[in-house]
């Protein structure tokens, strides 16, 4: 039967004399190629599949001669599969192959056709291992002839293997994403002993998936799914590697080299009703998959929570609806993503009877296994709820809570446990937005937060800590309270639980972008402004860091003469450097900001066109080695465009979501972009 999606592929046939290994299988002797009266030799068929329709799933390989053999083998594109042979023949061999498109386990001798097969033919010289290559085509009988001559020698192998060189080199940058990891030896080696232990290729603590193909004196590693964009990958070879002989590598090595800078692909809508809020995050653990969450309204009025998930290789899944019906308006939906991949999302809906009106607090908890879980309740009179997760997947959500007084509460949330009764960490005269939360990998938390006393002429930033075991500790004053009013919060921490913290604050002239810092053994230190606009006000701050604790500030900066998007970035050994514009022009708001793990940013901002009332969403690339880029514009609005919301995955794949309003449609539409 002929079936689609049909293309050619590339099968590696080799059938080599294990040198050796008659030993370790309780045999003696060590005859180079063996024949068929030794008995007890060993031979081995190395089947690579360097490249496949998706279709195909399974091979039959049949051995007639002076041996006989049958077996089925699971097909993987950029796998290698091994298996061995009792005796080496010393006389003609046919080595028939052939493709299904079920699994193996469906596959009889007779009951479906094979569909890929071809003819080649090669000859085995005693001692010398021979490859084959099959193109295996649509139709037709798949016959590899392969002659034995008689071994006229006997001689043992104890030379270990070294390895003689390895691609990409040491130090190599702009490397291609897709590019195979090879290690060439001195001779061949044994696909068996290629493991994740004696080969592998990693992105800090993120082991990359892929196959390996052992091919004459070279061994390969074929990432699954492309690495990430300008990151650094580390790659190792062990002394576990071994030749034919068993014997082993005594010196392996280890290097790393740097990927070329991503590309944005197409938009894509992930809905075509009216969306009133939605939110969006990235895992940054083995799985990195990006969380898409939004709330539909449809021709009655009623809401819906929606979810989808970005699984990288297959792209976005169908819609989930979380919940239905709701007789609501909801806002501030905030993702959290742990490294297992669990996701937590927060949000709160506005209810509004003729009587009354509350907002309600809500979570729902995401699992591979289980998907969304029904949302639960976590404040019947809530607002501005965000979270934080750490490496373990411990949540921290924080809001404003309103019952008879304004205050901050936060709630923790564990697999085992749930979520915790809400705590109060402050009662405030009228609380100010955002809550900035930060986790570390040991599990603290901070929350940094404005007590928004506008009224008074005054809004001071407040900060505390949560230490597993411990709890909450008690709120602690981090700015200049004689300064001014100030808001726009947030904060990141770095793996040893040192936090920054970003807002903007007014001198009573003019709003100045201030930071702080906790360290854990000195706590916080002295507020500093690390703007230098002294004819407008700086507002708007984003943060973000890397794995080493640099980060990087952007922010709006606005006078008479328009906007500007300014950014300075942090190191522990020098502090903040001088602030630099990367874009100007027209009225900019809505700045974001997102750092991945090797450091790369990627901003974004909106631009209102006075001209003709457009809007546009600009973005701009810093990578440490080449700083910032030209901002690019992506997406081109007639209307208007919310801001953009920016999340890196764990090898430094971006996603940003946005929504567009059309006004001629009367519609939202969130549109999904990826970098990588």
């Amino acid at each position: 039967m002929r079936l689609g999606n049909l293309r050619s592929w590339l099968v590696v046939v080799a059938m080599v004399p294990l040198l050796g290994c008659a030993s370790e299988t309780g045999g003696a002797g060590d005859d180079v190629g063996g024949n068929s009266s030794a008995g007890n030799s060993l031979g081995a068929i190395q089947i690579a599949v360097v490249s496949a329709p998706s279709n195909l799933s399974c091979l039959r390989v049949t051995i007639t001669g002076n041996v006989t053999s049958v077996q089925f083998l699971s097909v993987t594109p950029g796998s290698t599969t091994q298996f061995s042979l009792m005796g080496l023949p010393t006389g003609a061999v046919t080595v028939h192959a052939e493709g299904f498109n079920s699994a193996c386990t469906a596959v009889t001798m007779t009951s479906i056709a094979s569909w890929i097969s071809n003819t080649v033919s090669a000859t085995l010289v005693a001692g010398v291992p021979s490859t084959v290559a099959l193109t295996m085509t649509p139709n037709g009988t798949a016959t590899v002839q392969i002659n034995f001559p008689t071994p006229t020698t006997t001689t043992t192998d104890t030379t270990p293997p070294t390895l003689t060189s390895f691609t990409p080199p040491n130090g190599a940058t702009n490397v291609a994403k897709t590019t195979a990891v090879i290690g060439n030896f001195s001779e061949p080696v044994n696909l068996a002993s290629i493991t994740p232990a004696t080969f592998a290729i990693s992105d800090g603590s993120l082991a990359v998936p892929g196959n390996y193909t052992a091919l004459g004196n070279s061994a390969a590693f074929t990432p699954s799914l492309p690495l990430g964009p300008a990151q650094t990958y580390s790659a190792r070879i062990n002394p576990g590697v071994r030749d034919l002989a068993g014997n082993a590598l005594v010196s392996g090595a280890s290097w790393s080299f740097r990927t070329q800078d991503g590309t944005w692909d197409s938009s894509q809508i992930l809905s075509g009703t009216t969306i009133v809020a939605f939110g969006t995050a990235s895992g940054r653990g083995p799985g990195n998959e990006t969380f898409a969450m939004w709330a539909e309204v449809n021709s009655a009025g009623l809401v819906s929570m929606i979810a989808e998930r970005f699984i990288p290789g297959t792209g976005w899944t169908s819609p989930q609806v979380i919940e239905s019906g709701a007789q609501a308006f909801p806002d501030a939906i905030t993702i959290v993503v742990d490294n297992a991949g669990n996701a937590t999302a927060i949000w709160e809906e506005f209810l509004q009877t003729s009587t009354s009106s509350s907002e309600h607090v809500l979570a729902s908890h995401f699992t591979s296994s289980l998907g969304w879980s029904v949302p639960q309740l976590l404040d019947t009179n809530g607002d501005f709820p965000t979270a934080t997760v750490d490496p373990a997947g411990n949540v921290t959500a924080a809001w404003l809570s309103f019952s008879g007084v304004s205050e901050i509460v936060a709630s923790q949330f564990t697999a085992a446990t749930g979520w915790s009764t809400p705590q109060v960490l402050q009662t405030l005269v009228i609380a100010g937005i955002p809550i900035a939360l930060a986790a570390d990998p040991s599990g603290d938390v901070t929350a940094v937060w404005s007590d928004g006393q506008i009224q008074f002429g005054q809004a001071s930033v407040w900060a505390d800590r949560f230490v597993p075991g411990s709890g909450w500790g008690t709120p602690q004053l981090i700015e200049d309270d004689d300064r001014g009013t100030a808001g726009g919060q947030r904060a990141v921490a770095d793996a040893s639980g040192n936090v920054l913290a970003v807002w903007n604050q007014s001198d009573g002239t003019h709003f100045n972008i201030v930071v702080n810092r906790f360290v854990p053994a000195t706590g916080w230190g002295t507020p500093q402004i690390i703007d230098s606009f002294t004819t407008g006000d700086a507002t708007g701050p984003a943060l973000g860091m890397d794995a080493g604790g640099n980060a990087i500030a952007t922010w709006i900066q606005t006078d008479t003469n328009g906007s500007q998007v300014a950014a300075s970035r942090f190191s522990p050994a020098s502090g903040w450097s001088a602030p630099q514009v990367i874009a100007a022009g027209g009225t900019l708001f809505e700045n974001t900001l997102v750092v991945d793990g090797a450091g790369n940013a990627m901003a974004a901002w909106v631009v209102f066109n006075t001209s003709n009332g457009n809007q546009t969403t600009q973005f701009d690339r810093f990578t440490p080695a080449t700083g910032w880029a030209q901002p690019l514009t992506p997406f081109v609005s007639v209307d208007s465009i919310s801001e953009p919301l920016l999340t890196a995955d764990g090898i430094g794949r971006v996603t940003v979501g946005l929504l567009d309003f059309n006004q001629t449609a009367g519609a939202n539409f969130p549109l999904y972009q990826r970098f990588e």
